[in-house]
């Protein structure tokens, strides 16, 4: 069994479940949702702008393609 997060209604309000090993579940607020996905955008934009890194992300997709020809 794994980990795994799915989304559900929590009294009609949106919430993340996350169903840890053993059938444990936690669940985490919206209000904490939306917290982590602002990080996440900031840090992704952030990730994005930094010159050096797209140049390794395009050698990335170059080698990727050679292996997997769309």
């Amino acid at each position: 069994m794994s980990d795994s997060i799915e989304e559900g209604p929590e009294e009609g309000k949106g919430c993340v479940r996350a169903c840890l090993r053993g059938g444990e579940v936690m669940e985490f607020p919206s209000w904490f949702q939306r917290a982590i996905q602002r990080r996440l955008e900031y840090v992704t934009a952030r990730i994005e702008q930094q010159p050096e890194l797209r140049k390794y992300r395009a050698e990335e997709e170059k080698a990727l393609r050679r292996y997997f020809p769309a």
